[in-house]
């Protein structure tokens, strides 16, 4: 089983912070870095305000009688099933929000930038309504998938989403999910949910700080049905928060990686691993590998990645299921 480090480069292009999470100077010094750290926050708290308030502004609840209806009486196999992927993020000021992800299954054919519209209804787990929306949607490709993408700002944690897509008034698929995800911390050493892609890519300018699934610069896409075929570059990715750093101001990580399914295990080599700074975003790394397991039959695997910060001795696991198809 081959494992190759991230070669894309993590990057930003201004001084103001638009990735995820830097912890907020405490105090206040005549030390340069200190003002310069402070002075990024403040210009990622601004920055993240007005992302929210133009995110509130194209905010549209839901409205029409039959997509409520149909989100309510919702059961799986009644409809075309939504495939969705979503994972937390927390942003610099510690704002928690949800990334999410929706795409058609085959039978509902779409085209990107097809003319449809996404609703959806997210309820506490006391059945009360938190969020609706119903709003156009611009569909996106990668490769061969379709999918569309929002972010969730409330605090959906606990909660049950259920979200549709429809063109006109004709419900195409329909999907349910909880968000069920320990809160994240911006101080503490964190590991964020572990994607699963054959598509990243350095984006052409600059993520807003609440966009889905972007990290210092680069794109990662979820690959939507979590289905690999054997020419396909298997990735995966997640974002560390807080290691500790060594003299160089960098972490000192190792990662492994155990796969299991039909009736087979294989124990990766722990090896180093390059950790790729979140520039302007205090201790924040993006960490990415690619796996080979074009010689694996085909079926469903569990893909379980162990990362383990050499200087504290702390170890983080996240895991993800796969399918390997011809």
């Amino acid at each position: 089983m081959r494992i190759t480090s991230l070669a894309l480069s993590l990057f930003l292009v201004a001084a103001v912070v638009n990735a995820q999470t830097p912890s907020r100077p405490s105090g206040g010094t005549s030390d340069p870095m200190d003002r310069a750290k402070t002075g990024a926050y403040i210009n990622a708290y601004q920055d993240e305000v007005n992302h929210k308030k133009e995110l509130d502004r194209v905010h549209v609840e839901l409205r029409t009688a039959a997509f409520r209806k149909a989100l309510r009486e919702y059961a799986p196999g009644r409809t075309p099933e939504l495939r969705v992927n979503w994972a937390e993020f927390i942003t610099a000021t510690g704002r928690v929000f949800v990334a999410l992800q929706l795409a058609p299954p085959p039978d509902v054919a779409l085209q990107a930038d097809s003319k449809i519209v996404t609703f959806g209804e997210i309820v506490n787990e006391s059945g009360k309504t938190i969020y609706d929306f119903e709003e156009p949607a611009k569909v996106a490709t990668s490769k061969r998938d379709v999918f569309i993408e929002r972010s969730l700002l409330d605090n959906v944690r606990g909660a049950t989403g259920t979200f549709g897509i429809a063109r006109g008034r004709t419900i195409l698929a329909l999907t349910r999910t909880t968000f069920t995800y320990e809160a994240p911390d911006k101080s503490s050493p964190g590991l964020s949910p572990l994607l699963v892609s054959n598509n990243i890519y350095n984006l052409p300018q600059m993520q807003k700080p609440l966009d889905p699934f972007a990290f210092g610069g680069t794109k990662v896409v979820p690959k939507p049905d979590r289905a690999f075929r054997a020419d396909d570059e298997i990735w995966l990715f997640t974002e560390l928060r807080n290691p500790a750093l060594g003299n160089d101001k960098l972490p000192k990580l190792t990662a492994k990686i155990d796969v299991e399914g039909t009736g087979k295990k294989v124990n990766g080599a722990s090896m180093p691993i390059d950790a790729s700074p979140l520039k302007g975003v205090e201790n924040h790394f993006g960490l990415g590998t690619t796996v080979d397991l074009s010689r694996l039959p085909r079926g469903e695997y569990k893909v379980k990645l162990t990362v383990r910060d050499e200087i504290s001795k702390e170890t983080f696991q996240r895991e993800a299921v796969i399918r390997l198809i011809e």
